[in-house]
């Protein structure tokens, strides 16, 4: 069957004839006595020579330059064209021809700079560019800052739960330790410091921050460079040495890890886990009965009770069954005086008087020094008692406080107390068997110190009243640290300050003598207060 035939609609064709049906003719006209004929070519030849014109020259005569391609070690450093940010390298971009500044900068590295003659080829250009390559090597300025930055921000991803697709966790230790090792700063070191690897080792709580951790242990294992064999020796060999030396890493590496690489249900580990808490927790838990607190003392106008050094297992409780952490480690303390009860607003008022800069006037210029936050003394002006514990205060406020009752003292070093001394004093206080200031009976702030009793150790308010401030940078891993790991891991940043023993907003059942919380040290409010510690001068 024959498909029918299509024809044009019948105006298109009309429209291409005369009225009478006659085809439509154009005739040009000579110009000048040139006919068409003539000139037609002229004009054809004249156009095809403008476009190559406009396609191969005008471009290479109009913005003349070179594409040029910033290669940095390390790389996602800034590149600058004469002052203007042109992106983060590796970067192709393309530069206009002349006399160029080209300066790439990077956190925590000496700025590179270099001034270039920049060409550009003119014919083609716009199919065939210059092409020019510039490296740049930058040499650490700071390597201990940049180590305490990614620490850090570590740090503050170690509190996410988990990532998402929204919010991956950016590998910044490993990031940081690749950097570390591309130069090294004015000190010459060539490896990064054990102290550096212990905080990490505080914050690792989750399988994207193991991720990051291991990936910085096998780059500083190699230097930075390729990795071999002798590099997997170490890697292997530093790993053994954390296993003998901090007691609870395997446990805590376990806890972390995939389940699917973890043999949690074997034998031998389930053997190692027994015998390890049996023996740890029946040796300290017996001679920590022996901790002894002395007899009141009066310093500076201030009560304290001497605390006699002392072994424990750090966030246990006495009778070992209900714990902060399921990973038992022991922490000791030296002999140290505690203060029987928070400071009150009028023993701060006293430092204030003495010291005006950190009064309630003078506010915005710690909030703008990152020393407070707007809520500092908020309390100033409402007519409570004096004998309140002071609040509103941030860390950075008490340790100067501190640091001003230590004038005052004759024999005696004033500070926060560390989170394991805090515990210490609580447990021998006994202060989980003595009521305190909690939701239950108290719903408009706290009361004044000493309100609910002393606990067996004469000290008061250890638990409700008030959040207590501790000198410790929050370790969510704590528990992975022997106590010389720990101090080290305490020379970087964290984004959080330990406080401990609930305030009157918590209920009761809610908060123990093993019970951490953490707090932006900068922040200052109506939960948080603090008590300072006494140790002999030297």
């Amino acid at each position: 069957m024959k498909k029918p035939r299509v024809s044009a609609p019948k105006k298109a064709v009309e429209s291409q004839k005369n009225e009478d049906g006659s085809a439509i003719t154009v005739t040009l006209r000579p110009i000048r006595g040139i006919a068409p004929t003539t000139y037609l070519p002229v004009v054809y030849s004249i156009a095809i020579v403008l476009v190559l014109v406009g396609v191969f020259l005008v471009p290479g005569l109009v913005n003349r330059g070179t594409r040029i391609t910033f290669s940095t070690l390390p790389d996602g450093a800034s590149v600058y064209v004469d002052g203007v940010r042109i992106g983060s390298s590796p970067i192709e971009s393309f530069v206009s021809s002349g006399t160029r500044t080209i300066t790439v900068k990077k956190p925590f590295f000496a700025d590179h700079e270099r001034v270039v003659e920049v060409g550009g080829r003119v014919a083609a250009s716009l199919f065939f560019p210059s092409r020019r390559t510039i490296d740049a090597r930058l040499h650490p300025s700071d390597t201990r800052a940049m180590l305490e930055e990614a620490v850090l921000e570590y740090s503050r991803w170690s509190g996410v739960a988990f990532a998402t697709a929204q919010s991956q966790f950016p590998p910044v230790v490993s990031w940081a330790v690749r950097d570390f090792h591309t130069g090294y700063g004015s000190d010459g070191a060539n490896a990064v410091p054990e102290a550096f690897f212990d905080a990490v080792l505080g914050h690792t709580v989750s399988v994207d921050t193991l991720r990051d951790a291991l990936r910085a242990v096998f780059i500083d294992s190699s230097r930075g460079g390729a990795f071999t064999p002798a590099s997997g020796l170490d890697v292997v060999s530093r790993l053994a040495e954390y296993y003998r030396d901090e007691d609870g890493f395997l446990e805590h590496i376990a806890a972390v890890a995939p389940a699917s690489l973890v043999a949690d249900d074997a034998p031998w580990y389930a053997e190692y886990l027994a015998d390890r808490r049996t023996r740890i927790i029946a040796s300290v838990l017996a001679a920590e009965l022996e901790v002894e607190v002395g007899d009141r003392v009066a310093v500076a106008g201030q009560w304290f009770r001497p605390v006699a050094p002392a072994q424990f297992v750090f966030g246990f409780r006495d009778d070992a069954q209900s714990a902060e952490t399921s990973i038992p480690v022991v922490r000791r303390t030296g002999s140290f005086l505690v203060a029987e009860s928070p400071v009150t607003r009028g023993m701060y008022r006293e430092f204030v008087a003495e010291n005006p800069t950190w009064a309630r006037e003078n506010a915005s210029a710690l909030v703008a020094d990152g020393l407070v936050t707007d809520e500092y003394l908020a309390w100033l002006g409402d007519g409570r008692s004096d004998a309140l514990p002071v609040t509103h205060v941030s860390y950075a406020a008490a340790r100067e406080y501190a640091a001003w009752f230590s004038d005052r003292t004759a024999g005696y070093t004033a500070r926060l107390p560390r989170e394991h001394e805090w515990e210490v004093a609580a447990r021998v206080n006994e202060s989980d068997l003595y009521p305190g200031a909690f939701r239950e009976v108290v719903t408009d702030g706290p009361v004044a110190v000493g309100g609910f009793g002393a606990g067996a150790a004469g000290l008061f308010d250890m638990l409700g009243n008030v959040w207590e401030w501790t000198d410790d940078r929050y370790l969510p891993a704590v528990h992975a640290l022997s106590s010389d790991a720990l101090e080290r891991a305490q020379q970087y940043p964290a984004a959080h300050r330990v406080v401990r023993g609930g305030s009157w907003a918590n209920r009761s059942n809610g908060v123990s003598v093993t019970t951490r919380g953490l707090q932006p040290q900068d922040w200052a409010t109506p939960f948080i207060g603090f008590r300072v510690v006494l140790e002999r001068s030297m």
